[in-house]
Formats: structure tokens, sequence, C-alpha cells
């Protein structure tokens, strides 16, 4: 299972060539080419199991424009709901920045600030390199007017826009396994594990301090790996026993919600001057408890110590 960084066309072949299955997810310019496939609605089904959650449809079919069909990969098509909505967010706020430097452009011209072609080109050159994302749907164009020296001419590309709004929320996961059996809603579950490893990965780097460091010695690399396999393990099955239990957040959430449940040092001091420390855990709120519990851990039990001097 691979991300699209690393399943470049060639590799696959050397996967294929190896004698491995692969399952990865194609580049995201890359659906594009699948537009067609994407609005046929009626032959996508929905991921089964996910009360609560944003809805996400499926299809598997071989891949229609391979150059040969008989080696021709499987494609799944994915549509998610959630995933769609946060394109949808972010092409809205980079729309609004790339429309508020229009604006500023627009008010300089008429200042008077910049009387010169090449100059203005210049600038207009420099904001659509800032914001790529959404100058590709725009016409952007220096007119000569006889009231002012320029008129910044400003205008949507509106098919192109309405185009690439239809496939937010779609990608294209791609596999050489050609087993019948497995469909759609299993390769697309099998897929999910890669993200649930680049989440643990990610927490490991940050909420663990486990960010990889530049080792000289074989042996620091080695224990480096090791530590870093068993934490991940650790953490997978954290994630997998609140699973089974109906807990889905993830472990940033978790993490947060227990942050508050902390260790506590009392120190006591008798008469005749000794002084007596006491380390237990604090009282959990509720939905700790219920956390504690899905993990099999007894929260009374939690070690507590006391020690003297």
């Amino acid at each position: 299972i691979v991300d699209s960084g690393i399943a470049t066309a060639e590799n696959r072949k050397l996967f294929t060539a190896e004698g491995f299955d692969f399952l990865a997810n194609d580049s995201r310019t890359g659906r594009k080419k699948y537009a067609a496939w994407f609005r046929e609605n009626t032959a996508f089904t929905a991921i089964p199991d996910r009360e609560g959650r944003s809805e996400v449809l499926v299809r598997r079919l071989k891949d229609p424009l391979a150059e040969d069909p008989e080696q021709a990969d499987t494609l799944i098509l994915c549509k998610s709901e959630g995933r769609r909505e946060k394109e949808d967010a972010i092409l809205s706020q980079a729309e609004q920045r790339f429309l508020e430097a229009i604006a500023r452009l627009r008010a300089r011209i008429e200042k008077g600030r910049g009387t010169k072609r090449e100059a203005l080109e210049r600038a207009v050159g420099r904001m659509l390199a800032k914001h790529p994302r959404v100058a590709r749907y725009y016409h952007i164009e220096l007119v000569e007017t006889t009231g002012a020296p320029f008129v910044l001419r400003c205008e949507r590309k509106q098919d192109a826009y309405e185009e690439a709004g239809e496939l937010h929320g779609c990608y294209v996961l791609r596999t050489n396994q050609a087993d019948p059996g497995a469909d759609a809603a299993e390769l697309w579950h099998l897929y999910m594990i890669l993200t649930r490893a680049e989440d643990g990965f990610r927490a490991l780097k940050s909420d663990v301090g486990l960010r990889p460091n530049r080792h000289h010695r074989q042996d620091r690399v080695d224990s480096h790996v090791l530590i870093s396999v068993l934490a991940y393990h650790l953490l997978h099955w954290i994630t997998y026993t609140l699973r089974k239990q109906g807990d889905t957040r993830s472990w940033a959430t978790i993490r947060r919600i227990l942050s508050t449940h902390a260790y506590a040092t009392i120190c006591l001091f008798t008469r005749d001057g000794a002084r007596y420390r006491i380390r237990k855990a604090g009282l959990p709120d509720e939905e700790q408890k219920r956390i504690y519990q899905s993990l099999g851990i007894s929260w009374k039990g939690l070690p507590a110590s006391r020690t003297a001097g």
C-alpha cells in the first residue's frame, strides 16, 4: 500500500515485475482523466457502516484508458463527501485571497502607481505565481483605455471552474490485484490502513518526540527504528482497541481528552521535621473513565508512590 509520491508508473511496473501486488492512490491531477466515469452516479455504491460520518461512494472497474486491456490495472473510483467539503473550503479561501490581491493591484493602477506596461505585467505575473490554485480559473488582461492608462480586467473561466468543482472529493485508487472477490469497499478499507499509519507516525514525530535525527552510527539508527516501531505498535493497539469498542476518534482527540488527567505530588511534613512525598493520579472525569474502561485499564489501580526525605 503506497501513496502517490511513490506509486509512479515506473515503480508500479517494478512492483509487478517483482511479483508484488500494490494498492496506490493516483495523483490528484490524474482524476480529471476519469471525469466521465465519475459522473456515472448510478455505478457507485456506498461504503457501509459509516453512521455519523461523511458518505463515501466507490466504484470498481478496469482502467478504461489502459493501452493493453489485458494488462490493465483495476481502479477504485472514490467520492468522499467530507473530502469534497474540505476541497470546496480550500478553494473558496484561496479564491478570496486571490480576489483581494486583484483589488489591491487595481487600486495601485487607479492611483497611478505604475504606468508602464512592463512593470504592471511583471506585477500580474508575480500575483498569478503566488495564487496558482485559483489563477488557472481566471483570465487576467491589462487593457489600455482613454480615461486611464490601463484597466485590469479579471474574468472567471466559469466552465473550467465548474468542471474542476465537479471532481472535488473524488480520488482514484489503483491496484494490479485482479482478484474479483475483493470488492471496491474492501479495497477502500485496505487503503485506509495507510492513512492510519501516516497518522500514527505523525503522532510519533510530534507527540512522542521521535522525529528522525541525523544519526551517523548504524547502532543508533537501528535503535531509533526499533523504538519508533515499538511506539507505533503501542499507538496502534490503543486506537484499534478503542475502535473495537465503537470509539473511532483519532489519537489526537484521545490524547487531548486524557491530557488533563495527571499525577500530582503531595508533600507532608511531620512534627519531628520528616518530609514525605506521596505521588498519585488525580481523579479522572467521566469521559476519561470511559476511555480507560474501553482500554481495560483500572484507573483506581494506577500506581502510587510514597517516599521519605
